[in-house]
């Protein structure tokens, strides 16, 4: 299936309003005592909600108790409404999803707490602000599954195969992801702009933030809960990447490394302390209560869609009937619409625009008969018009049409509103500045959520970049240090060799041995490192997966001893791959090698499957095993040349780095997750072509 081409208008028409009472509770000021007797009342109103939000709140009547009694409205209200909505898509757990919610949520609270404590003189974020933030930073995802069940379903499945970031696969496959839907759902429930902010930015690297970001110091610290919390395993995200280090996220936050220990030690029993609030076990139950009559109350004023309902009156009063308006965005192929008719409320419309209108004239002045270039929009809306003959008032700007009003009528209609013409083109230039007004806006929009997703692959290709230049200074620098210590090895190892075989004293011939010995793991070390910094290049061919495999664990036997471990295969149905089969099968073996020494001799296992993913036309190869597993501080250096948590002499710590790179050099990529007395998993990802 195609990505739509603009799905983020669907919100407008698909998602239900917000709770009156959260709207209520936006709209009130905390210095306006009006304001705030009007929100307890409503709160009053809903005693379900009252229980809960006390659970929420501890203090209410502290000097920052309003404020946190919004944020708990606001958070159980969106919690509500998104726990209502339906999911079809099968393989999505919404009790995982909110676990994962609510653990960023607390997570960002115990660590603003522990900044408020540090008052290291960096920008104060409200406990409050951070938890509602944390909570709804991924409320785009539910939306994603309520619009389109069947695709989210296989973003999921695709996901959890390529161990990736959930955010890449809905963008290739819905073309829109979570982030830029959560940013535009709290644009149509007018939700803070902290929350939005949270939503859309979150994960950025701190310096890729835009400018325009007014809450920067809370978009890192959300940034940095849901890092600490996927490094738990609470719940379910999606992403299995990070980017953003917990050490860079910390240092910008303000917090130290103990501060954050804190609040991580503090999280189970934060989250058991909210989870009731929420009823994790039973959201279908809780729907919202008292929701708004329209969902047009929460949208911008300045949106097409308002702009468009504020003309329907009098266009209806013009034409004497049913009126269907329509906004086109120049550079997209979607019309919103608007058909009013009579008394009933307006219904709103989504369609694909085949044909922009023609801009010749078609009748008396600005009036124009309906052409086949409205086929698009007529087979939708022709049975409600009134009238024998169709209509149209063209909106446009710059020579091109931006919109324009359908009604239906007889056949004198043109001589009816001749007398009319000077007052009908006066009142389109209003409606053509109003409606351009609200669609460069909504472009404006668009442009910064655009800006936003460049910088995310920015960021990735400027790390890209670096670890790029990384390797070609290794490289040089191996290749120097190879050309000036060969020489000098050469002859420390030829003349120690010389002396062994020459001394009669067995403690000098064993001193000189062992120099010998040193100086061939020294020149070893140079060529791992020259290996390492510029490989062969590879020499691409189709090869099956199972002879890679079979490669592989020939070649892991040489490595270490596999004998008493269960090695369990589970291959499925795979093409084959587009790889240098030399080196693909030494980089699985170096991962197989790691995983044997990492497991029990006696009751070690270690699996292998492979599978195919259509969506991304790659084959993956999953390894994984049941040993000690890695500590956060040593899985992030897992690909660093040398680095080693074994004692020093077992092993050189090129394993890894060697596998990468050969990896990579067939156009594929590996990653590694593992936690503790868990064991690892490595993803191996190959081309087909």
């Amino acid at each position: 299936m195609a990505p739509p081409r603009c799905p983020l208008s669907i919100i407008h028409y698909s998602l239900p309003p917000l709770a009156t009472v959260a709207v209520k509770v936006l709209a009130a000021s905390g210095e306006d005592e009006t304001a705030i007797d009007e929100v307890v009342q409503a709160i009053s109103g809903e005693p379900e909600l009252m229980a809960r939000v006390l659970q929420l709140v501890e203090n209410p009547a502290a000097d920052t108790g309003f404020a946190a009694v919004r944020s708990a409205v606001v958070a159980i209200s969106i919690f509500q409404l998104l726990g209502a909505m339906p999911d079809k898509s099968g393989c999505f757990s919404r009790e995982e999803f909110w676990k994962h919610s609510l653990a960023v949520g607390c997570c960002g609270e115990l660590l603003a707490e522990q900044l408020s404590r540090l008052d290291a003189g960096g920008a104060a974020v409200a406990a409050a602000d951070a938890f509602v933030c944390g909570l709804l930073h991924d409320m785009g995802k539910i939306a994603l599954v309520a619009l389109w069940p069947k695709s989210y379903a296989r973003v999921v499945e695709t996901t959890d195969l390529l161990r990736g970031d959930i955010a890449d696969l809905e963008r290739s496959i819905i073309g829109v992801d979570h982030l830029v839907l959560g940013k535009r759902l709290a644009e149509q429930w007018n939700l803070p702009p902290a929350i939005r902010e949270c939503a859309w930015l979150h994960g950025l690297f701190p310096g890729a933030l835009p400018a325009m970001a007014q809450n920067k110091a809370l978009v890192n610290l959300i940034s940095l809960a849901d890092v600490l919390v996927r490094r738990q395993q609470v719940g379910y995200s999606g992403n299995y990447l990070f980017p953003v280090s917990r050490e860079e996220l910390a240092a910008v936050v303000g917090l130290n490394e103990e501060a954050v220990d804190a609040a991580v030690a503090g999280l189970a029993e934060r989250i058991e302390k909210r989870r009731a609030a929420f009823a994790l076990d039973d959201t279908k139950a809780n729907a919202p209560r008292g929701q708004t009559q329209s969902g047009v109350n929460a949208l911008d004023a300045n949106t097409p869609l308002a702009v468009m309902q504020a003309m329907a009156p009098t266009a209806q009063e013009m034409f004497a009937g049913c009126v269907a308006i329509f906004s086109l965005l120049p550079a997209q192929s979607l019309a919103e619409v608007l058909l009013a008719c009579g008394s009933d409320a307006p219904q709103t419309l989504l369609l694909a625009c085949s044909q922009r209108p023609a801009l010749a004239s078609g009748g008396n002045g600005p009036v124009r008969a309906v052409g086949d270039d409205l086929d698009w929009l007529m087979s939708a809306i022709r049975p409600r018009l009134d009238g024998e003959f169709n209509y149209w008032l063209a909106l446009e700007t710059a020579g091109q049409c931006i919109g324009g009003i359908v009604w239906g009528g007889g056949a004198g209609e043109t001589a009816r509103l001749a007398k009319q013409v000077p007052d009908l083109a006066e009142v389109s230039r209003w409606w053509t500045l109003a409606l351009q007004t609200s669609q460069v806006r909504q472009e404006a929009k668009i442009l910064a959520e655009q800006l936003a997703q460049a910088n995310r692959q920015l960021q990735t290709a400027q790390t890209q970049a670096m670890q790029g230049q990384m390797f070609n200074a290794l490289g040089e620098f191996a290749a120097g240090a190879a050309h000036e210590m060969n020489n000098p090895l050469a002859v420390i190892s030829g003349r120690s060799q010389l002396l062994a075989g020459q001394l009669a004293d067995p403690r000098q011939r064993t001193m000189a041995q062992q120099i010998f010995e040193q100086s061939q793991r020294l020149s070893d070390i140079i060529s791992d490192l020259m290996d390492y910094a510029k490989p062969q290049p590879a020499q691409r061919r189709l090869c099956p997966v199972g002879e890679i495999i079979a490669e592989a664990r020939r070649l892991a036997k040489s490595k270490a001893d596999p004998a008493d471990r269960n090695i369990v295969l589970e291959l499925g149905q795979a093409p084959d791959v587009m790889v240098d089969p030399a080196q693909v099968s030494a980089a699985v073996a170096e991962v197989l090698a790691n995983a044997c020494q990492a497991t029990d001799p006696a009751g070690g296992q270690v699996k292998i499957q492979s599978a195919f993913d259509p969506q991304a036309r790659c084959v993956v190869l999953t390894i994984t095993d049941n040993g000690g597993g890695m500590d956060p501080h040593v899985l992030p250096h897992a690909f660093d040349p040398f680095f080693s948590s074994r004692p020093a002499g077992r092993r050189r710590g090129m394993g890894l780095p060697k596998a990468q790179r050969w990896i990579e050099a067939s156009g594929g990529s590996i990653r590694l997750e593992s936690r503790p007395s868990q064991g690892t998993r490595c993803v191996i990802i190959l081309n087909r072509n």
